[in-house]
């Protein structure tokens, strides 16, 4: 009853996947995983149904083989649907691969941009003397009457 149970979710879990492996819609990203996940299950409950129809006289063999699958099957699930996720987390779009050794409170932030912000305003105001003494060693080129080439 219980195989039969699972068989018929199985049967509806495999053709709502194969209507729906193409999909290309960012909100439902985990499609290819969720289909490999059911179509995994579904080789693994068959593989059940079959350890139970034919090694139901051979208790430890069966127990062996069925935590086996249970086990197989529980690992593949976790690892197709955690594994993409954690990819993701560490993976920058702009830059191939960052990963975060340290998350950055809101404070770090800010003080790290307030950094920024100053060391531009020095490079700015560096920049500023450097034109003045250009401007004012041209105003001096043009009061002795040096030419001045353009």
């Amino acid at each position: 009853l219980i195989l039969a149970y699972l068989a018929v979710f199985q049967i509806v879990g495999i053709v709502l996947a194969f209507e729906t492996r193409k999909v290309k819609f960012p909100g439902l990203r985990d499609s290819a995983f969720v289909a490999a996940i059911i179509y995994i299950s579904s080789l693994v409950l068959v593989m059940l149904a079959v350890d139970t129809f034919v090694l139901s006289s051979f208790l430890n063999t069966y127990g062996a083989i069925f935590v086996t699958g249970i086990l197989i099957l529980t690992t593949i699930f976790l690892l197709l649907t955690f594994v993409p996720k954690m990819v993701l987390l560490y993976k920058d779009r702009e830059e191939n691969l960052t990963i975060a050794v340290s998350v950055q409170t809101h404070e770090d932030r800010i003080a790290s941009l307030k950094e920024t912000i100053q060391s531009r305003d020095q490079l700015i105001e560096s920049l500023k003397k450097e034109v003045m003494a250009l401007k004012k060693a041209e105003m001096e080129d043009s009061t002795t009457g040096s030419p001045i080439y353009n």
